[in-house]
């Protein structure tokens, strides 16, 4: 599609998309992220005209492997070790300040 029949986002589109954001856009910004959002659009619509039919499919450009360790089971910190550093413990269990209100009447 050429530029000319490109789609483009209109002054009140951006307004509107900040808008459902809830941004604080001024008219100087909405006018600079229209162009911006324009341009980025053209490059997306060029991209577009390339052939990819003979391009397979990948997930990953690089020829490389997971970076990933084999799982293995090792020895844990003792209770008490870990409990040693807490402000304050309840048995097994790290006490912390409560963060869920509770409804009285419910």
């Amino acid at each position: 599609m050429s530029e000319n029949n490109q789609k483009k986002l209109s002054v009140d589109d951006v307004r509107q998309v900040g808008h459902l954001s809830r941004l604080a856009l001024t008219e100087s910004e909405v006018e600079r992220l229209t162009n911006d959002l324009n341009v980025l659009l053209g490059h997306f619509e060029q991209l577009r005209e390339i052939d990819t039919t003979e391009v397979p499919p990948t997930f990953q450009v690089l020829d490389s492997a997971d970076a990933l360790r084999a799982d293995e089971v090792l020895p844990s910190l003792a209770v008490e070790q870990v409990l040693s550093n807490a402000p304050d413990a309840d048995g097994p269990f790290f006490v912390v300040p409560r963060i869920v209100e509770t409804d009285s009447a419910g």
